[in-house]
């Protein structure tokens, strides 16, 4: 079809050529009904289609038709603004008919190109219908491709034509496959008979509509299809809408509704609905067990009526519930029979329903134990944190969840330290373990109980640390208590030292006596022998009497061990004992290759003691400390005070002792040396308790010892 604007658009001075003859034929070879004006709107020509259409309107078409104007002055003018402004205009215009009447019609306007002419081309009622189709197919073709629905165009034998981007992207697919595949192919077989129940519905109907399941790759998705066979000329389109998660809604709002019709009349709970007055208007059978009526009965009520004490408590509730629609508390209610019930509730309002709806469980026994829990929380509160024995509450995680103030004070660490933290940190890493071992709390969960004791540094000091843990001392926790044994663990020693003392004494007292008396024998017939000798074997009878006096020596230790023997305490100068040990000795160190020091303090140092004994323990550390340095060395004596306690210094260059050593110094029969008994040091030990003191070792292995003997200061004048 030849638009007849474009037909016309010619140059003008070509326009000017043409005859009469050739401007017709390209009227006429325009299908439309088409006038061809001057610039004053004029009638000069109009071409076979507007001569049919004239006739079939029953126009009035007559020869003076021609050169006479086709519009009214006015109307004229108007249409002339418009041309010259944009070359065209759509409107009515008006023709005449028969007799005087006129008749508008639809028409267009264009100016021709370079030329003073125009073409008025009237718009008839099928080109009208023609543009509409041309519209609604280029409508429908937008709809297709952009549509967010699936969409099919398919003939009437169900062969697919078209298919819009989106179904092809779900079905992942191109449309060649799909024309190939055929859409039985994704419909499971079961299902089949829908696609031939619809064609049938097709010949009698212009849309079917229906709900079938269509196979994705993502899986099975129910599909709702709608056909429709009158929108374009001999094909179907096929609108898919995946209705699958609106049907599983529909199922779970179904179930819904029959889950709270099953759970309102089947709930223990008491549940009432009331209007915005009160009155009851709906009640399970939970709520007529708890407010003890009738249905008839309840719904005559209102609410508040059951309400026992209406007081500023309850105003308050009420005020709460209609500011924010909601409110949770508990009251106390009458019920009709005169019995109280301790009653919680939870209301909340419905605004678009317009009713109420409170919710009621009797707490009136739980009350009661809550109550008797709190005093019985109260009693256990008291008796963790009033307890002398520290106590923690750890969880299944083994976290601790409670702490009394005797463990914070007994472990050194703060409340807030020891929440939340896992209970095993409580057992330092360089701990030793006296009893139990590391695997406590592991042990506790799999024999219910354990017990354990480590000994540990604490800020210089030893301590030892006692663990006791019992499983489940309540729902969902264990108990530990914590003890600081470390004077437990002391006395316990010091018993252990006092047996074996009390051991050493009856031995003593068994066999000194029965010792001594066949030594002195011997003693004296050694030296008649010896003088018979007439100093031959000088050497042997030497270390015969050395070896006397040596066993002489062990029994008198074994007798002061066993009989101690009752002193007197004056008032004694150290540096005075310590002067004389060292004159004493210092002569024996030589022949040793050691060499002696004294350094005295320079005021006098008084004690309440016994010189005697106290010059015994002096010379028991000088002998040690010689024996000590069989190589020879330095060996230093000296007083000082220390903290207003007296302190007896002797440091020697010997051998040292080792640190798991210096802990049984001074037990009985314990010795670091060879031929050593170890009551020696045990005795003068004993002597410095006597005397209130105490006694300090350092010792480093290769390099020598310092022992420290501190006294107490005579306050004497």
């Amino acid at each position: 079809m030849r638009d007849e604007v474009n037909t016309l658009d010619m140059d003008e001075n070509l326009r000017v050529d043409m005859t009469v003859s050739v401007i017709r034929d390209v009227l006429n070879s325009v299908q439309k009904p088409t006038i061809l004006i001057n610039r004053s709107g004029n009638i000069l020509m109009y071409n076979e289609a507007f001569t049919q259409f004239y006739n079939e309107e029953e126009y009035m078409l007559k020869e003076t038709f021609l050169f006479q104007p086709l519009f009214q002055e006015h109307d004229w003018e108007l249409y002339s603004y418009h041309l010259e402004t944009s070359g065209s205009w759509q409107g009515t215009i008006t023709l005449p008919i028969r007799q005087t009447a006129v008749r508008h019609h639809p028409a267009g306007i264009k100016k021709l190109t370079n030329t003073t002419y125009y073409t008025v081309t009237i718009r008839t009622s099928e080109w009208l219908l023609e543009e509409k189709g041309h519209m609604e197919q280029s409508v429908l073709s937008q709809l297709f491709s952009q549509a967010a629905d699936h969409m099919l165009i398919i003939d009437k034998t169900g062969e697919v034509l078209e298919a819009n981007e989106s179904f092809l992207n779900k079905i992942q697919v191109s449309v060649e496959q799909l024309r190939k595949k055929g859409i039985r192919s994704f419909i499971p077989a079961p299902f089949h008979y829908k696609l031939d129940k619809a064609k049938n519905l097709l010949a009698r109907n212009s849309n079917v509509r229906g709900e079938i399941p269509v196979l994705y790759p993502s899986g099975i998705r129910l599909i709702d299809f709608t056909i429709s066979q009158n929108i374009v000329k001999g094909k179907l389109v096929v609108i898919l809408r995946d209705i699958t998660d609106r049907k599983l809604v529909e199922q779970k709002l179904k179930a819904s509704e029959l889950f709270f019709k099953d759970l309102f009349d089947e709930a223990l709970d008491a549940i009432l609905f009331w209007d915005p007055n009160g009155q009851i208007i709906r009640a399970n059978k939970s709520a007529l067990r708890m407010f003890e009526c009738s249905m008839d009965e309840i719904l005559q009520r209102n609410v508040t009526e059951f309400v026992y004490k209406k007081d500023e408590r309850f105003d308050n509730i009420l005020r709460t519930f209609r500011g924010n629609g909601a409110v949770r508390d508990e009251l106390l209610f009458l019920m009709p029979n005169g019995e109280l019930k301790q009653l919680e509730f939870t209301s909340k309002t419905h605004p678009i329903e317009g009713f109420n709806m409170t919710i009621f469980r009797n707490i009136s026994e739980r009350s009661k134990m809550e109550q008797a829990l709190r005093r019985s929380e109260e009693k256990f509160r008291n008796i963790f944190e009033g307890t002398f024995e520290g106590m923690v509450l750890i969880d299944h995680n083994l976290s601790i969840i409670q702490c009394n103030t005797v463990a914070s004070m007994t472990l050194n660490k703060d409340m807030e330290q020891l929440i939340k933290t896992p209970v095993r940190n409580l057992i330092p890493k360089d701990a030793v373990y006296v009893s139990g071992d590391e695997e406590h709390f592991s042990n506790m969960l799999i024999e219910g109980y354990a017990n354990t004791v480590y000994l540990f540094e604490d800020k210089g000091q030893q301590r030892f640390i006692e663990l006791s843990t019992k499983k489940d001392i309540m729902q969902e926790a264990h108990l530990t208590v914590i003890r600081d044994v470390t004077e437990k663990m002391d006395m316990l020693e010091q018993l252990r030292k006092s047996d074996t003392l009390n051991v050493v004494g009856e031995l003593a007292a068994g066999i000194a006596h029965e010792i001594r008396n066949p030594m002195t024998a011997l003693k004296g017939f050694i030296q008649l022998l010896e003088k018979s000798m007439a100093g031959q074997h000088q050497m042997y009878f030497q270390v015969i009497s050395t070896e006397l006096q040596r066993i002489e020596t062990i029994i008198t230790e074994f007798l002061i061990l066993a009989k101690p023997q009752a002193v007197k305490f004056d008032r004694v100068n150290i540096n005075d004992r310590v002067k004389e040990t060292f004159d004493l000795m210092n002569a024996q160190a030589l022949m040793h290759n050691v060499t002696m020091h004294c350094d005295l303090h320079a005021d006098p140092l008084f004690i309440q003691g016994e010189s005697n004994q106290l010059k015994q323990v002096l010379i028991n550390f000088v002998k040690n400390a010689i024996e000590a340095m069989p190589s020879g060395g330095s060996l230093r004596l000296r007083t000082l005070v220390e903290h207003n306690e007296i302190c007896i210094e002797i440091k020697d260059e010997g051998v040292g002792i080792p640190e798991d050593k210096i802990k049984k110094l001074g037990e009985p029969f314990y010795t670091t040396k060879e031929r050593g008994t170890g009551l020696g040091l045990m005795v003068t030990l004993n002597i410095i308790k006597e005397h209130d003191g105490r006694m300090e070792v350092e010792s480093s292995v290769g390099k020598g010892t310092i022992f420290k003997v501190f006294f107490k200061r005579s306050k004497h004048v």
